[in-house]
């Protein structure tokens, strides 16, 4: 999922992105504001792209595999009527 490391990127730059008066805020605004992050990422249910490319080479696999035994149970289904 998300580490802390990444949610405190976000707040960092939503920090810089804010107005230059608002940009004191002080480090246990941040501190909540990077909480805050984290349970709405993790509310989300979000995965890495590490954990979606994985998932993707998986589903090749078994698409690939699928494919396969669907060739092989036509080939016994012919053989059958033979």
């Amino acid at each position: 999922m998300f580490s802390p490391n990444t949610a405190e990127d976000k707040v960092k730059q939503f920090v810089e992105s804010l107005p230059p008066g608002f940009k004191t805020l002080n480090q246990e605004m941040k501190n909540q504001l990077k909480q805050a992050l984290l349970q709405w990422f993790s509310s989300m249910d979000l995965v890495t792209r590490e954990e979606f490319d994985i998932q993707c080479q998986v589903l090749i696999k078994t698409r690939l595999k699928l494919d396969e035994l669907s060739a092989q149970l036509a080939n016994l289904s012919v053989d059958q009527k033979s």
